[in-house]
């Protein structure tokens, strides 16, 4: 049986750090921190054996392709806003806060309680000026 386990990691780092600016690639220096980071091959047991994928998303843009769940602080892929081609999960906009499909569905009784909605309205707009 095959079973892929996806971890996330999101990363601050100045383009020009990550990618080079003549070939738009990631960096040599870059890939060999990742390759320590993450290997190619992990062997859990004996009998099995995890084998490195990736995935580098292009950059998000809070507001403009992407947000983030209000509840979990997950990324969110907008799909009525600008095109990103990632693998994201969707951001699903209850009572106009934005939570991810888990979040949306294990908060679904709150979101009914109009105190439990302002706190959630107030943290959001309190974490995007702690990000500005």
């Amino acid at each position: 049986m095959d079973i892929m386990l996806t971890i996330s990691y999101s990363l601050k780092i100045p383009n020009d750090e990550f990618f080079c600016s003549e070939t738009g690639y990631v960096k040599e220096e870059m890939q060999e921190q990742l390759k320590k980071l993450f290997p190619n091959e992990m062997i859990l047991t004996e009998n099995a054996v995890a084998k490195r994928e990736h995935l580098i998303h292009f950059p998000l843009y809070e507001n403009k392709n992407s947000m983030r769940c209000v509840s979990c602080g997950k990324w969110l892929y907008m799909p009525n806003k600008e095109h990103l081609q990632v693998s994201l999960e969707y951001c699903k906009v209850v009572k106009g806060i934005p939570l991810c499909p888990s979040c949306a569905w294990e908060l679904e009784l709150d979101l009914k309680n109009e105190e439990f909605v302002r706190e959630l309205k107030e943290k959001r707009y309190k974490d995007s000026e702690n990000t500005i």
